[in-house]
């Protein structure tokens, strides 16, 4: 039964995924030190960008405004909003911010699964995804609050 479900090319991405997420909390939990300067500015915006969303303030244009407004530069609002939902879902810590990277590393490995499918063919897909999932510049990227991860899916 298990060799039907490995099967399965789907079946398979979902393992990745869940090892991903495995070994990224694994990871996370071993953190002892604060996050630094540029980690530590990216997840003070998550933060506030949840007390905005947090905030039952029913003012809509405000709302949208303030949300806008998370940051000041070049960084757009996307990855702090989605990052928010994410604690939102799951709870309001350290960990759970550093985790959210998982909605990025998703969507990337489902992308190049497909992209790898239409290049070549599944098998291709598939190994591109264990590749970019297991790489050790990609875990850190997951494992460190940074924008970058969040880029590279968009």
């Amino acid at each position: 039964m298990i060799f039907s479900i490995l099967k399965n090319n789907y079946s398979k991405i979902f393992i990745i995924i869940l090892l991903s997420v495995i070994i990224d909390n694994l990871f996370i939990l071993s953190i002892k030190s604060p996050p630094g300067w540029d980690q530590g500015y990216h997840i003070s915006n998550v933060f506030k960008m949840f007390n905005i969303i947090d905030n039952t303030d029913f003012n809509f244009l405000d709302k949208a405004n303030k949300i806008l407004n998370v940051t000041n530069s070049y960084r757009g609002p996307l990855t702090y909003f989605l990052s928010a939902l994410f604690l939102k879902l799951f709870g309001n810590s350290y960990h759970y911010a550093y985790l959210s990277n998982q909605i990025f590393n998703i969507i990337c490995i489902i992308s190049i699964f497909h992209l790898g499918k239409i290049i070549n063919n599944e098998s291709t897909g598939i190994w591109g995804s264990i590749l970019f999932t297991f790489s050790s510049l990609i875990l850190k990227q997951r494992t460190d609050y940074l924008i970058d991860l969040s880029l590279t899916s968009v």
